[in-house]
């Protein structure tokens, strides 16, 4: 067996065993999620430094503004509704319907909100007001970050909820090393531009998203997909590519 291959195995066992123990006690879990802020500040600085070099001035900048602009966007369209969400969970973890409705019903019903707002301004030419001297495609991404970025922070809220909280900050650990290798790998490869930028990051994110779907699964929660919804949902995210 490879050195990688046992190394990866170790992360899934340690994975495992945290998910399958409920003897985790709120100071054990404080404690870790300390611990791997401390990890993830470490490795996010050693980001920042790479990112705007990599970037330039503009590119960082439009990139900060996008993000920054449509992260707002998706708050407030949230309106603290993920707050309610996350406090209704976590006194009644069995109640999968929950998770059924915000998850996959409101998610998609902000995610296709944003999108259209998005159209709306582009064709009635709002863009040049509210996203000056930027691209239509890049707009578009922009708002996909701030929705994917959104959809995540639920995910993790509902592993915070079920009480598997070290799990989760063991994904996030993993999930920083693989981002500073890809990152890095960009910026060597002089391949580190405005578009692959956005794609790391939503490459960041699914895994993430997969990651806590997978450990709330393990732990024996269902989330109960519904391929139906995601169907009629999915179209939406195509509206830039239409035209």
């Amino acid at each position: 067996m490879s050195k990688t291959n046992i190394l990866f195995s170790s992360i899934i066992k340690s994975i495992s065993y945290c998910s399958k123990s409920s003897e985790n006690s709120l100071k054990e879990r404080y404690l870790f999620k300390l611990f791997a802020n401390f990890i993830g500040l470490a490795f996010g600085i050693i980001i920042q430094v790479i990112i705007p070099r990599g970037l330039g001035p503009k590119s960082y900048g439009d990139f900060n503004f996008l993000s920054t602009f449509f992260t707002q966007a998706v708050s407030f369209f949230d309106m603290g509704t993920s707050t309610c969400f996350y406090t209704k969970l976590s006194q009644r973890p069995k109640e999968s319907s929950l998770v059924s409705f915000y998850l996959f019903y409101f998610t998609g019903f902000i995610s296709i909100l944003m999108i259209l707002f998005v159209a709306i301004a582009d064709s009635l030419s709002f863009k040049t007001k509210l996203w000056p001297d930027q691209e239509a495609s890049y707009i578009y991404m922009g708002a996909a970050f701030g929705i994917i970025a959104w959809i995540t922070t639920v995910l993790g809220q509902i592993a915070d909820a079920y009480g598997i909280t070290v799990t989760a900050e063991i994904v996030r650990i993993v999930q920083k090393v693989v981002s500073l290798f890809v990152i890095m790998s960009l910026y060597l490869f002089y391949q580190l531009n405005l578009e692959t930028f956005f794609y790391y990051n939503y490459l960041m994110f699914f895994f993430l998203c997969i990651a806590f779907i997978w450990a709330i699964i393990h732990k024996g929660y269902s989330l109960k997909l519904n391929w139906n919804f995601i169907i009629i949902v999915t179209p939406f995210f195509y509206m830039p590519w239409w035209g």
